[in-house]
């Protein structure tokens, strides 16, 4: 059956899972891969995205309901040199591309402790907190002062000496405080305290405020705004965000995400998809395309990164 494929910000990749578990489990990528797969024996989320020859060709979404034995049998495993990662390799007669990318519900691999509670949006996180004064443990304090006031004062009248012993001095008076007594005596200096803290308080938060970006790369694709949201320049750029979607239509930012999932980006396979589209649309038909008419694959491998940059940024808004 059809399924709506996962939103970005709601999944990960099945590589990263698997170093995470292997971290979890102390470097034991046995019990790692054991974990995960009872995860997905149990229901948590999964997104197979076939490629082939650079393009996406299908997605599968098998589920315990209606594939009961498809997680139970043994096609996880690790490959690749350090770092290894953990990947689905399924027998020649299911394989659907030269190329599986795997993806995990990211809400279900919270749940299911393949990921921690932090790599959610901030927006999933809050519900799953509940509020100071709600919590039965402790009450709610909000003004240290007052926390203070709350606790017993034990004294001790006589000392080691014999003598009373000092009382606690009082809290030292910031030197804020005394500025701003020293303003209110002043009528004029008054509506300034009032209007330039406020203004500059405005300010900082401005600052401070990180820029959340709401770029849709399935639908929103354009020069000017994949450099300015990848935070890159140069010409050599702008060919291949041209060549993208028509090698790749909607389906760009699964692709590079596949393209980045290793430790290093696979430049040399993007380039060659730029220079196979080149060909196609040479003019006249059957021109030879000349090396340097292709982007280098430096060039593919820092756009490479920008995307893996982005991603990273995206992850944390």
């Amino acid at each position: 059956m059809a399924r709506a494929p996962f939103p970005i910000a709601d999944r990960v990749s099945l590589a990263e899972v698997g170093e995470y578990m292997k971290r979890k489990n102390d470097l034991h990528e046995g019990l790692a891969r054991d974990d995960v797969q009872a995860a997905l024996v149990d229901g948590c989320g999964v997104e197979l995205i076939w490629i082939k020859e650079g393009r996406e060709v299908c997605r599968e979404y098998p589920e315990p309901d209606s594939e009961p034995d498809f997680w139970r049998r043994p096609i996880l495993s690790w490959h690749g040199v350090l770092p290894r990662r953990l990947h689905v390799q399924l027998p020649p007669e299911e394989q659907k591309g030269d190329q599986l990318i795997t993806f995990l519900r990211l809400t279900d691999a919270v749940r299911y402790g393949l990921q921690p509670v932090s790599e959610l949006p901030q927006a999933q996180r809050q519900p799953q907190q509940l509020p100071a004064a709600t919590r039965p443990d402790k009450p709610a304090i909000t003004d240290p002062a007052s926390a203070a006031s709350t606790q017993p004062l034990k004294v001790d009248p006589v000392n080691e000496t014999g003598h009373p012993s000092p009382r606690p001095s009082a809290p030292a008076t910031d030197v804020r405080d005394l500025a701003g007594a020293e303003t209110a005596a002043s009528p004029s200096a008054s509506v300034a305290s009032t209007e330039e803290p406020q203004k500059e308080r405005s300010d900082e938060t401005a600052a401070a405020a990180p820029m959340v970006s709401e770029w849709d790369p399935r639908t929103e694709w354009s020069v000017a705004l994949v450099k300015r949201e990848l935070q890159i320049e140069g010409p050599d750029k702008e060919m291949i965000i041209e060549a993208l979607p028509k090698l790749y239509g909607n389906n760009i930012p699964a692709i590079l995400d596949g393209l980045v999932a290793g430790k290093s980006p696979q430049a040399e396979k993007l380039r060659k998809a730029i220079k196979e589209l080149l060909e196609e649309t040479a003019q006249p038909p059957g021109r030879t395309i000349r090396d340097r008419e292709i982007p280098s694959r430096d060039t593919c491998s820092r756009f490479l990164v920008a995307w893996r940059e982005y991603r990273a940024r995206q992850s944390h808004q």
